[in-house]
This record gives C-alpha cells, sequence and structure tokens, in this order.
C-alpha cells in the first residue's frame, strides 16, 4: 500500500492468487474517500467512509462487499484474518459503543469493482548472488577422474556432519587463508586421485574416533557452518606447515596437505582440536584461561611463539628421558600453548603408546584433565560414552 500523491490517492500493490504481481491503481478508490488499510496476511483491503466499511477482496479482480449491509454497522478500523478459518474478526465503534464480530468472508457477498492491472514483480532474485553463496560454500563442481571420490566425500560429510572440499573446489576457501595455498588440480591425474583417495581414507578413520554428533555442535542455530576440511596439496610456510586451522564466519576451515601419507591421521585430529579450541573459545573465553594453562608448565618457561625457532633438543618433552619431568610432547608443543594443546589432543586421540607414556606425566595429566573440563563445559556431552581422549583418565 503506498500512497499516489499525483492522484491523492492509496494504490495497493500485491501478489494475486496465480502468484503474479497485480497493481490496484489509486482510481479505483479515489470514489472511496475516507481511509484505506490492508489487513495483514490476507487478501483483503478495509475502506472506512461515512461511518460505514467496505471489505475489497484484492485478487485479479478487485470486489467490493459493505458490510453495514452484512450487518457489520461502524467502523471497523481494527480486524485480523483467520486464513485457515476464512473469518475476518474485528471491533466496530457505532452508537457509542464498540462490537466486536466475526464474519465467514466465503459467505459475504462482492460485487465487481474493476480489474487489477498485472506489474513488474516488486522483488526480484538475482540468482548469480545465490550461485555465488552457494559455490563458496560447497565448491565448483570437480574434474571426471575424481567423481568417484567426490560421492565418498558425499558420504563422508553426511556420516559426520562435516563439510569436505576437494581440488577446485577449494579454491574460494583456501584464498582465505593466511598462507598461500596450492591446489591438487596441479598435480597429475593419477598422483591427484591416490593421494585424494588416500586422504579420505585417513578423514574415514579420524572422523570415527570422536562422539556421535560431536561436528554437527560446530554448526549455528540454523544448521549453518561447522567444520570444513580442504585437501590441498601445499601450504606455503618457512617451517613445513602440513595442516592449518583458520576461522570464516560460521566456518572452522582445516586445510590439509594430502601429500602426507601415513602421518595424516595425527594432523587431522591435531587441526581438529585446533577447531574446538577455537569454538570453546568462542562460546566461552574463560574456558581455557592463558594464566590457569601457564601454571602447568615449568617455572620461569617462555613459549617460542615462532615455529622456526624449535629447538629439538628441549629438557621437558617425552623423549627427554624423565616422564615425571615431562611438561611437553615434543619442542613443538613448545611453540605457543594452542600447539602445545594440539599436540597433546593428537596423541591421546591417535597413539596409544605415546599416550600412555604421557599419562605417567603429573603436568600432562593436569592439562589434559583442563582441556577435557573445557570440551566438557561447552559441548552438549551427555550422550557421550567411552571418549577416546579421556580413557586413561
Amino acid at each position: 500500500m503506498y500512497f499516489d500523491s499525483d492522484a491523492m490517492a492509496y494504490s495497493f500493490l500485491y501478489s494475486g492468487s496465480d502468484g503474479l504481481a497485480m497493481l490496484a491503481d489509486s482510481g479505483i478508490f479515489i470514489d472511496a474517500g475516507g481511509d484505506l488499510y490492508s489487513v495483514a496476511a490476507s487478501p483483503y483491503v478495509i475502506g472506512i467512509s461515512g461511518g460505514k466499511t467496505t471489505l475489497y477482496s484484492m485478487d485479479n479482480e478487485i470486489k467490493a462487499c459493505s458490510l453495514a449491509e452484512s450487518g457489520i454497522a461502524g467502523e471497523m478500523y481494527n480486524s485480523c484474518y483467520l486464513y485457515d478459518a476464512g473469518v475476518l474478526v474485528g471491533a466496530a465503534y457505532h452508537g457509542g459503543e464498540f462490537r466486536f464480530y466475526a464474519a465467514d468472508v466465503n459467505a459475504l457477498e462482492f460485487e465487481y469493482v474493476a480489474d487489477a492491472a498485472e506489474t513488474a514483480p516488486p522483488f526480484t532474485v538475482d540468482e548469480s548472488l545465490a550461485q555465488a553463496y552457494w559455490t563458496a560454500d560447497a565448491g565448483a563442481g570437480v574434474a571426471e577422474s575424481l567423481q568417484q571420490a567426490r560421492q565418498y566425500a558425499d558420504e563422508l560429510e553426511a556420516e559426520y556432519g562435516v563439510r569436505i572440499l576437494l581440488s577446485v573446489q577449494c579454491r574460494e576457501t583456501a584464498a582465505l587463508c593466511d598462507h598461500a595455498i596450492t591446489l591438487t588440480d596441479t598435480m597429475g591425474q593419477s598422483e591427484e586421485l591416490s593421494a585424494v583417495n588416500a586422504a579420505l581414507g585417513a578423514l574415514k578413520r579420524s572422523l570415527s574416533l570422536y562422539p556421535e554428533g560431536f561436528f554437527a555442535q560446530f554448526k549455528n542455530g540454523m544448521g549453518e557452518g561447522g567444520v570444513r576440511i580442504l585437501l590441498i596439496e601445499q601450504i606455503e610456510s618457512n617451517y613445513g606447515a602440513i595442516g592449518c586451522t583458520y576461522e570464516n564466519g560460521i566456518w572452522q576451515n582445516i586445510a590439509l596437505d594430502v601429500r602426507t601419507g601415513e602421518g595424516m591421521d595425527s594432523i587431522i585430529c591435531h587441526e581438529i582440536w585446533h577447531a574446538t579450541e577455537n569454538h570453546i573459545l568462542t562460546k566461552d573465553y574463560s574456558a581455557i584461561l592463558p594464566d590457569e594453562w601457564n601454571a602447568l608448565n615449568p617455572e620461569g618457561f617462555e613459549y617460542y611463539w615462532d615455529a622456526t625457532l624449535v629447538n629439538n633438543a628441549h629438557e621437558w618433552t617425552l623423549y627427554s628421558g624423565n616422564i615425571a619431568n615431562v611438561y611437553f610432547v615434543d619442542s613443538y608443543a613448545c611453540v605457543d600453548e594452542k600447539e602445545d594443546r594440539a599436540r597433546i589432543m593428537e596423541c591421546f586421540t591417535t597413539h596409544d603408546d605415546e599416550a600412555e607414556l604421557l599419562i605417567q606425566s603429573p603436568a600432562i595429566r593436569k592439562k589434559l584433565e583442563l582441556m577435557c573440563r573445557a570440551i566438557r563445559s561447552t559441548f552438549d556431552t551427555a550422550s557421550w560414552e567411552n571418549v577416546r581422549w579421556e580413557r586413561l583418565l
């Protein structure tokens, strides 16, 4: 409903019963005078003039019914339409009092007033925008040689609630990473297929280690976003990164170098922890407090904060000899507190032998307990049983 300042009357733009956009020109209502207003969520307009109410039916034809002649006297300024019942309910002021009415509109007699004109829809859908969204979300199609791998990836997505992008499908999401990423489409066809299949096998093994419904909890309230895994060829870095995790809006993106081979299971769980920690801290930043964590490290210890400075001869690692003096899995865990936690979770998820040694370290046990408490405080764990990373606690 909008005011035509030239005609000094109201016009109506609406959707007819056949779905077409219709225009009821202001000239149709000029003689009605008085006030006009639309009845919300209905195909009706009410006109009030001279103390009487007229109900207009708005479709390809405009029809009118005098409510006064149907026994409803007064000015019905307040009304609503009960769609399923086909009943107009309203209050009209007449004779110094308000009266409430309920009218079965199908029983009212309407008279033809005028034809409405078909017009251009007021809203149009730019399908290119939707296509751009889905391309960024799910990626473009893959080469014929990867169709079977894509089908297997689809099955893993449905089973575990993650998104998996292959080859050129990674392009838009990879561009969001701070590191330059090379996609697998630069590899030879057979090499790419072999590496992608191996990575999908590793994903199947790794994702199965997590409680049922774990990854669904990364999604927002609308079921959007979550964990998105990119199978790529190379992550450019000065310290040989073979996996990285980065947030983007509602997504936790995990890029994995498919050339990693047998060690990919560990890398997957390592990066899933980074995504998990991001999710935890987004929901409750106090779940893992830096001061509380640092209190579990040796006195005077400081992280490198630079992966290129890692010293493999660190005295407090699992390989230093004395398990009671172990505070870190290895020297890479000394890069920063996030890598420290990721290496711990990686071991307790995928390396039984190392985990059984690490749990004997008082410091590692306390660190793992803190991490498990953070997970339990932010995830719905009511149905979780035999959680992999808690089995030795």
